[in-house]
């Protein structure tokens, strides 16, 4: 059994919000390359004008869309109520199913039980796991927050349960 603890915070979020940004980073370039060779063609058609206004474009097309990422983060961090904002999470890896326990002193506990071919997805990252519980559901989980078996373990559990959607990506997050 592999066992991770850690702590439902609002820095996840920001992760999160980083990695979405990463994932669709490489097209968002082609793109800015890409209008930066129509403002290139425009000049050298005679219009000068609409060619510089098309490569300015392109130049401060992503850092506009890098800050109004953060900018929506921030939003959000500040309307997002988490329920429990000091919740400790436990995370319970078997061959066959995960378990996610959420306590928040004697208050509050809270246990969901998932098969494996229950999640859409699960990308593991330099210093991360990203578990996609659904599209819109999902969990980080560092790789700090292990306290019993081995990453190469859940590694290998992952590839058996899920094949294709498990996916190791070389950034971190």
């Amino acid at each position: 059994m592999i066992e991770f603890r850690t702590k439902l915070d609002k820095s996840k979020f920001d992760k999160l919000s980083n990695f979405q940004f990463k994932k669709i980073l490489l097209p968002l370039i082609l793109i800015s390359l890409v209008v930066i060779a129509c403002g290139i063609a425009n000049i050298f058609t005679k219009n000068i004008g609409f060619g510089i206004l098309w490569i300015v474009f392109g130049l401060i097309y992503i850092p506009f869309l890098y800050l109004q990422t953060k900018i929506m983060q921030k939003h959000f961090n500040i309307n997002e109520k988490i329920p429990h904002p000091n919740a400790d999470e436990t995370y319970f890896f078997d061959e066959f199913i995960f378990t996610i326990i959420q306590t928040d002193g004697k208050d509050f506990t809270n246990k969901a039980i998932y098969k494996y071919s229950d999640l859409y997805k699960v990308y593991k990252t330099k210093n991360d796991y990203v578990i996609y519980l659904n599209k819109d559901y999902v969990r980080i989980l560092p790789f700090e927050a292990l306290v019993s078996g081995s990453i190469q373990n859940l590694d290998a559990t992952f590839s058996k349960n899920l094949k294709k959607n498990f996916k190791i990506r070389k950034f971190k997050i």
